[in-house]
């Protein structure tokens, strides 16, 4: 499942809110992904559910003209969980939370540049492998940082949109 392309050059910034249950660590899954590939592309994101094969993990990525992971373990399936990644490649930031808590934050440069203007793909790469086994529920995106109360009003939104996982 995808988009047609998204245009976010505008902004270097970036907020995902998802609302994911995986049934499965035996594969790197993607949830959702801002281009074809974040290893390919500049200016890409993701969630990955796991991030490795076997892994008891999620994964939010964010690439400037470099990609920058911030991983969240253990969360081995079957699990459900509200999952957010923010970032910033100017004022390199890329911070994972799930169920409304920071679990990894890095400031290690993204490189240079926007988010770009291509599909967001859904449940797997770019239609094509990394299929998430799993369900689901919703996400916010928006292409700035966000924190605080609207942060938290968006993750318990997500929450509710997807039955109360936390």
């Amino acid at each position: 499942m995808s988009t047609n392309s998204i245009d976010f050059s505008a902004t270097d910034k970036m907020t995902v809110v998802s609302g994911v249950r995986k049934l499965s660590d035996a594969s790197v899954a993607i949830v959702l992904e801002f281009s074809a590939s974040v290893i390919s592309y500049a200016g890409s994101f993701w969630i990955a559910a796991p991030i490795s094969a076997g892994g008891a993990n999620y994964s939010w990525a964010s690439r400037g003209t470099l990609r920058i992971n911030s991983d969240a373990s253990p969360y081995a399936s079957p699990i459900a969980n509200v999952v957010t990644g923010v970032s910033n490649i100017a004022d390199p930031v890329t911070a994972i939370r799930v169920n409304s808590s920071q679990i990894t934050t890095s400031s290690a440069s993204q490189g240079t540049g926007t988010y770009g203007n291509y599909p967001l793909y859904l449940f797997a790469r770019a239609n094509a492998s990394l299929f998430l086994n799993g369900y689901f529920y919703g996400a916010i995106i928006r292409g700035a940082t966000t924190s605080g109360t609207d942060l938290t009003n968006a993750e318990s939104y997500m929450n509710t949109q997807s039955g109360g996982l936390y």
